[in-house]
């Protein structure tokens, strides 16, 4: 499932350009029933994604993407990321610098 964060992340790029990958990977994560992707919501920005997540709630999909305890605390970090005024650049920076390893290991490409 880790896949599955990735392309959540990454389908924010040029919003709604790659609407569809975040299509499947909402649909992926419902067909399972639950979504586990620690600190994802870090570097979730854009409001569609938001909006998707948030309707996974409201199908009691089980959705562990940060550190709340549940899912209102889950539902005022989703509201809190909205407004969140860190540059989409730069999260989606970071989240390619935090994840370079594990991508090109998953891609199995030497890590350079």
């Amino acid at each position: 499932m880790q896949i599955v964060g990735w392309m959540l992340v990454l389908s924010q790029y040029e919003w709604p350009r790659f609407y569809e990958t975040t299509k499947y990977a909402i649909e992926k994560i419902k067909s399972d029933g639950s979504f586990t992707y620690p600190n994802l919501l870090d570097f979730i920005y854009e409001g569609g994604v938001i909006e998707e997540l948030a309707w996974l709630l409201n199908q009691d999909i089980t959705l562990n993407i940060s550190n709340a305890s549940d899912s209102r605390e889950l539902r005022e970090q989703l509201i809190k990321a909205v407004r969140s005024t860190i540059s989409p650049s730069i999260l989606i920076r970071n989240f390619l610098i935090i994840t370079k390893g594990d991508i090109l290991s998953e891609m199995e490409l030497p890590n350079r």
